[in-house]
């Protein structure tokens, strides 16, 4: 993920026609429901991380890289 100095990017930037690369806008994911649901997840992970147990929601795959 990377964010640019001057958005959007510009018509011919090489980005837009590289196969893996996806392009959004930079407040993509932001939606009425996205404060709700991302503490309702801090929440569960905090009492997770508390009680000492492995089941954390929305773990980041290193792997893949998200």
């Amino acid at each position: 993920m990377a964010v640019f100095e001057n958005e959007p990017l510009p018509e011919g930037h090489p980005f837009w026609s590289m196969e893996n690369v996806t392009v959004t806008p930079h407040l993509s994911s932001r939606t009425k429901n996205y404060l709700p649901r991302s503490f309702e997840i801090f929440k569960h992970n905090l009492h997770t991380y508390i009680k000492n147990n492995k089941d954390y929601m929305n773990v980041i795959d290193l792997e893949r890289g998200y």
